[in-house]
């Protein structure tokens, strides 16, 4: 009987084209969609089960005493606690120390090979235990070569055929510039498997002896005083919440003549953080070879994914139901002769059943064309072979069968149960929700546009217009060329100031630190590095006082206003507040500016009279504001012929707008709303139409009838636009309260936000009413521009 009922389906589908296309063409954009979504829920919630024993792992991470309790705030841990714990605690059974080259000299570090230099990005210190701590595969080669003392190397595929193509790569030589001074000789003593979908990357692994070595060589610190490796640990089963801060800070303090340059104070205190769940936490502890995701982001998809389909399943049962009119006196007479429920609900479940079946095979046909283009569009790239688990064929056919049942039981309802006026109540209640959904849609669209402007043009406190940050690497340049090139540029009338102190606004939340002042308060204030030219180049006010002097002197420091009014100072300059022992001269106030993003309201700041060496962050520069331009040409020029190398792999940096990477999620956000509002515009004017059509069909003796009576063709026009703008205004209520509670929640995210204003709400209204109007409009004037004669012919 099924089959029956869907070979009648099929037909009726074949027979009124109109119907087939309007449901599965706005099912299959839901689906495609939904689909896409999807498959980067799937890539984030997967993250880190490529490791077969992840739930094992953990890193130590240092927590500092703050105002605010004790904070994690660092994931570096000096080169001997790995040891030193497995020996110690029974419950640790392995670990592994884990460098990032970045964080020893800068991002770029440059093979040579072939004669030519590559610069390579993910490369880490490492060892052996690596391969077992979280279950990466060699390919080629033993891992336990990674402990020996000689420089050896294990590559991933994808550079060992870049390298040396088709050749085994097991025994070749790597010449490694970590900078133009020093390089050295690295042996391929194995070839792994990519990293998979894992927050954990790199392409080249060099031992860490030899990072101990490179140390020695370079004059750098000793064994414990180093502090630049993340410390993870492989526990015992059911060990992973273990208090691991007795053990950690005994170590310390049995090393603690030995930690010299990065003291460890008495009250830190030490606690391991699961690997598994770090990615979706968003831990952005122990260098940038790690990937951090978002919860928010991740439950975003989640929602417009439920949206999307929520949206298109609104189409298509207004669709079924508006048809259902127009097939009434079928109905009528079917019943009549004995039709049974089951028999209405098994063919209403045969149609559902082919139109969504349909629908979900053209999405997935259409999904891997579509992939790369919104990949690219939402900066997320392409989703690589998870594409689809294991279980996602028979979820997609339960899913297929569990929406068919719903739609037909849900239709079937209506259409032997009830009346004509039953079914056109389910119409409009559904319609109403319709629309509401398109009006949160749009305030929401509304509401982000403007925010987001509200952002680049909110007042900081600071100018970063007309000015140029630019990294340095130590693996690319010299310290005398980077000297030369500063003095260069300080002295060209198209550069107004330069500085070395910490760019703005910071990245990440700092620890602050604690000021005892001599009336026997305490603030505890963010420390920024600058120097006599950092307030120039930022344009920062200063409000009394004087600026930082041109000599390197520690002990003088700028206050903001925030920090001089906590202070309860009278008159702040002068003063003496000490921290950590040490004592520092307040020599002027400056006017409060935003250290972090928008996301934090601005908290008590100390700059330092302490420029960061070049050689760490690089340089900020001003240019001058009658020739910017000329400023940027001067620039590149003094650099490409200083630092040549510099510009190779460096061209991104120069001249980089850091709004995107200041607010990359909530771009990422707004993007995925924009492309959302104009999926949920093409779906709402879809259903409309269908709607429209088949409405107008059932009506069409009505029509021609009023027409036959002398009714005009504006007068049948406001008969259906009078019902449809009912609909949208009371859709336009309901949704107002419920965009307004759910934006609210989202802008509690910023520290400074803009308003919702009443045109953001009025705004999405017309904007509604205006999809409504013309997709209701354009089907009306061409049922009630049509003779009645032609009308009353099919009747």
């Amino acid at each position: 009987m099924l089959f029956y009922y869907l070979k009648i389906s099929i037909r009726r589908l074949l027979r009124d084209k109109v119907y087939a296309t309007v449901n599965i063409l706005g099912l299959a954009v839901a689906l495609t969609a939904c689909l896409l979504l999807y498959t980067r829920i799937y890539r984030e919630l997967a993250t880190h089960l490529w490791h077969s024993r992840i739930k094992d792992v953990s890193q130590v991470l240092k927590y500092s005493d703050t105002p605010d309790g004790f904070q994690p705030s660092s994931g570096y841990m000096p080169t001997g606690l790995g040891p030193e714990l497995k020996e110690k605690v029974p419950e640790v059974l392995d670990y592994v120390r884990i460098a990032d080259l970045s964080t020893l000299e800068g991002e770029v570090t440059m093979i040579m090979h072939n004669g030519v230099k590559v610069p390579e990005r993910r490369i880490i210190f490492s060892e052996s235990s690596l391969f077992d701590v979280f279950g990466y595969r060699l390919l080629a080669g033993k891992a336990d070569a990674l402990d020996k003392k000689d420089r050896c190397a294990v590559i991933s595929e994808d550079k060992a055929i870049q390298y040396f193509g088709k050749e085994n790569a097991v025994g070749k030589q790597l010449e490694i510039y970590f900078s133009p001074e020093y390089s050295a000789k690295y042996t391929v003593v194995g070839v792994m498997e990519e990293m998979g979908n894992s927050s954990l990357q790199a392409d080249l692994i060099l031992n860490i002896e030899s990072s101990l070595q490179y140390h020695d060589e370079m004059h750098r610190s000793p064994l414990w005083d180093r502090g630049i490796e993340s410390t993870y640990l492989k526990m015992a089963p059911g060990h992973e919440d273990f208090d691991i801060h007795p053990a950690t800070s005994e170590i310390f303090k049995r090393h603690k003549n030995e930690i010299i340059l990065n003291p460890i104070s008495d009250k830190a205190k030490f606690k391991l953080h699961d690997f598994a769940g770090s990615y979706l936490r968003g831990d952005h502890f122990g260098g940038d070879f790690r990937k951090v995701g978002s919860t928010r982001y991740l439950w975003l998809m989640v929602g417009l994914s439920a949206f999307l389909l929520v949206l298109s399943l609104l189409n298509f049962t207004i669709s079924v139901l508006a048809r259902s009119q127009k097939d009434r006196i079928a109905d009528r007479t079917r019943r009549a002769l004995g039709e049974k429920a089951s028999q209405v609900f098994g063919f209403l479940f045969a149609e559902s059943f082919t139109v969504v079946l349909a629908s979900t095979l053209l999405a997935l046909l259409v999904v891997p064309f579509v992939n790369n283009f919104i990949g690219d569009l939402l900066d997320s790239g392409k989703v690589p072979e998870i594409l689809f688990p294991k279980y996602s064929l028979p979820l997609f056919l339960c899913l297929v069968v569990i929406f068919s049942g719903v739609t037909a039981l849900f239709v079937a309802l209506f259409r032997y149960r009830k009346a004509g006026f039953g079914v056109m109540v389910s119409q409009r209640t559904l319609l109403v929700f319709q629309l509401m959904l398109l009006c949160v849609v749009f305030t929401s669209s509304l509401l982000f546009f403007k925010q987001m402007r509200f952002v680049q043009e909110q007042p900081l406190g600071y100018d970063v217009s007309n000015t140029v940050s630019f990294p340095y690497d130590r693996a690319t340049t010299r310290c005398e060329s980077c000297d030369i090139v500063r003095k260069e540029v300080e002295a060209s009338p198209l550069v107004e100031a330069l500085t070395g102190g910490k760019r703005l606004p910071l990245k990440y939340e700092r620890v602050k630190s604690e000021f005892d002042l001599n009336n026997g308060e305490k603030v505890s204030a963010v420390g920024l590095r600058g120097d006599a030219s950092y307030i120039k180049v930022f344009r920062i006010k200063m409000l009394e006082g004087e600026n930082l002097s041109s000599r390197k002197n520690k002990k003088e420091v700028l206050v903001n206003e925030r920090f001089a009014k906590m202070s309860g100072f009278k008159n702040p300059v002068g003063e003496t507040i000490t921290s950590k022992g040490k004592k520092y001269t307040i020599v002027g106030v400056v006017k409060d500016f935003n250290v972090y993003t928008l996301y934090r309201s601005i908290p008590p700041c100390i700059i330092y009279n302490r420029p960061i060496h070049p050689e760490a962050l690089g340089f900020r520069v001003r240019l001058a504001e009658n020739n910017p331009d000329g400023g940027r040409k001067f620039l590149m020029e003094t650099l490409q012929k200083h630092l040549p190398n510099f510009l190779n792999d460096k061209k991104e940096f120069v001249f980089k707008d850091s709004f995107a990477d200041d607010y990359e999620k909530d771009i990422r956000f707004a993007k995925l709303v924009y492309i959302l509002t104009g999926l949920s515009v093409f779906l709402v004017t879809l259903g409309l139409f269908g709607f429209t059509y088949f409405v107008t069909q059932a009506r069409t003796k009505e029509i021609g009838i009023r027409k036959a009576n002398g009714a005009t063709t504006f007068e049948i026009l406001t008969l259906f636009n009078n019902s449809i703008l009912k609909q949208v205004l009371l859709a336009f209520v309901i949704a107002v309260p419920i965009a307004y509670l759910a934006m609210g929640r989202w802008l509690e995210n910023f520290a400074y936000k803009t308003q919702m204003s009443w045109w953001i709400f009025a705004g999405a209204g017309l904007l509604a009413g205006l999809v409504a109007l013309a997709t209701v409009s354009w089907q009306s004037w061409r049922a009630a521009s049509r003779e009645p004669v032609e009308a009353l012919r099919y009747e």
